[in-house]
């Protein structure tokens, strides 16, 4: 995945948890166990998981990466500042997850993106 690649992922699956756009990733039974140490645990996520659409796949026009890079920004921004009734979509993995919990994965999901680059 590119750097572009990975801006555009963060960008389209924050949409999704701000219900403007609908997951790219199939729904699965919750697990309250799996979502608790997704969540918790202090250690980086496990890389090479897949649970949807390949963004590495995903072909971009280059000279889209200033506006899909500011969009990145503004939809993270998007979450942190949302109030609770923003998150009536549940995540797909997770199920529900209170407003503290879905900033705590965008963080936790950007975080994971931002290491595949040395950031």
């Amino acid at each position: 995945m590119t750097a572009h690649q990975m801006l555009v992922h963060l960008a389209v699956n924050h949409d999704a948890v701000l219900g403007r756009a609908p997951w790219n990733t199939p729904s699965r039974t919750p697990n309250r166990v799996v979502k608790f140490l997704a969540l918790n645990l202090p250690m980086p996520w496990v890389r090479g998981l897949k649970f949807g659409d390949d963004p590495a796949a995903v072909a971009l026009d280059p000279a889209a990466f200033p506006a899909d890079s500011a969009r990145a920004v503004t939809t993270l921004a998007g979450i942190a500042g949302a109030g609770a009734d923003a998150f009536s979509s549940p995540h797909p993995i997770f199920g529900r997850l209170s407003r503290a919990e879905w900033q705590r994965w965008a963080f936790l999901h950007t975080d994971h993106h931002l290491r595949q680059f040395g950031l």
